[in-house]
């Protein structure tokens, strides 16, 4: 997705692509460019694929922090914050390309994955560093914004990092759906960033395909799937059941919950 190189200046963007057609929110401000050509399917939607691409992932966070109201401990129902506040984020970002749409997405991503870490072990502990990293990071960003490097590099540190946190969880205090879930969570992220890195290296090639609206969709399976695996081991003693939410996701909550669709 990033075109050009990772210290080009903060407004000089990758060469425009041939359909691109001029909109609402131009000039263009974020400090990089996508794949998918600018305003073709609407004068107030830049990419309109990536940016609608954002909504499923909004509506799964959405339904499972209003099922999961009471019924799921308090650190995954906060890990739904993590979507909720992400695909905002993509959505104005796509929508507009400037670069406080930018910061909105990426500054979230950050935030995001490191409150997944702090759900998987929930501590006082836990919630300062994953806070002070957190700032770390996005002060980096800021300070280097002309620069892909602070958010790429620490972004696949954390999610391998989680990845690893949640298969040692796993393998210590395994689940009845525990194995299930972590490996439909990874297959969807991990076929999503698969997606996310063709597309940078043959833009022109897959560009009808929108691999990066899909990146969102798997992403959002795959953190939605995630925070399931995480309720289960919170209602460890309660008993969980396999609940069909917005589009066949599993949810998990105790036993003597009722549906609430």
């Amino acid at each position: 997705e990033y075109m050009g190189t990772p210290f080009s200046k903060p407004r000089l963007m990758a060469a425009a692509s041939p359909l691109d057609q001029p909109g609402f929110w131009d000039p263009i401000t974020s400090s990089i460019q996508w794949c998918e050509p600018n305003y073709v399917f609407s004068f107030y939607i830049a990419e309109f694929f990536n940016t609608v691409s954002n909504l499923p992932p909004l509506v799964w966070a959405a339904v499972g922090l209003w099922r999961g109201a009471a019924m799921q401990p308090l650190p995954v129902l906060l890990s739904y914050f993590c979507p909720l506040l992400v695909y905002a984020g993509s959505f104005l970002f796509h929508m507009t390309l400037q670069y406080w749409g930018q910061l909105l997405d990426e500054v979230p991503m950050i935030f995001g994955v490191l409150l997944l870490h702090y759900a998987l072990a929930p501590s006082p502990r836990a919630a300062w560093s994953c806070l002070a990293l957190a700032l770390i990071v996005v002060t980096a960003m800021i300070v280097l914004r002309e620069s892909p490097l602070p958010l790429q590099l620490s972004y696949a540190t954390f999610v391998i990092g989680l990845v690893v946190r949640s298969v040692r969880s796993h393998l210590a205090t395994p689940r009845p759906h525990s194995s299930f879930l972590l490996k439909l969570s990874m297959a969807a992220y991990g076929s999503g960033a698969i997606l996310w890195i063709t597309e940078q290296q043959i833009c022109a090639l897959v560009r009808p395909l929108q691999f990066h609206a899909w990146w969102h969709v798997l992403t959002g399976v795959g953190t939605f799937v995630w925070i399931q695996f995480c309720a289960e081991r919170g209602l460890d003693g309660k008993g969980t059941v396999v609940a069909s939410t917005a589009a066949g996701l599993p949810m998990f909550l105790p036993h003597d919950s009722r549906r609430r669709d």
